[in-house]
């Protein structure tokens, strides 16, 4: 038995993306209340279910490539991959980490332009094996 699937969550977690690497349109960033009461950004995806609960890192770095406003970021590609973080109490544990990726030219990704308007920012190009990836969503990992 997956221990994993003993215990299911509300919101997408590091084991839920099998060491893979995923791309996914972002739907939407909500304030949820958590379970100690405080209040943190969701970011949900087109097509999943699960949403992710944004930390400082994440959340700097889709900041960074799409703006302050949550609200720019719908419909913008962001790729999820796990390595391994530290928690506040210093227990190295797999964590779930967002690197922005542009939407390639030729490469429409779930109905979105083909090409980013002029006013997006503009990225170095991504690796060879992320570039292919762009070309389409990771429909495959069930969340």
């Amino acid at each position: 038995m997956d221990i994993n699937a003993a215990f299911p969550s509300k919101y997408l977690k590091a084991a839920d993306i099998l060491g893979q690497t995923v791309n996914v349109n972002i739907r939407t960033v909500l304030m949820e209340e958590m379970g100690d009461g405080a209040e943190k950004p969701v970011i949900y995806f087109q097509g999943k279910e699960k949403g992710v609960v944004m930390n400082r890192t994440n959340a700097e770095a889709v900041a960074d490539a799409y703006g302050a406003n949550t609200e720019a970021w719908a419909g913008q590609v962001v790729q999820l991959y796990t390595e391994k973080t530290r928690r506040p109490d210093g227990q190295r544990v797999d964590g779930i980490r967002m690197r922005p990726l542009p939407i390639m030219q030729g490469a429409p990704v779930s109905g979105q332009p083909s090409v980013a308007p002029s006013s997006a920012p503009q990225f170095p190009p991504p690796p060879a094996a992320a570039a292919a990836a762009a070309v389409h969503l990771d429909d495959d990992i069930p969340f």
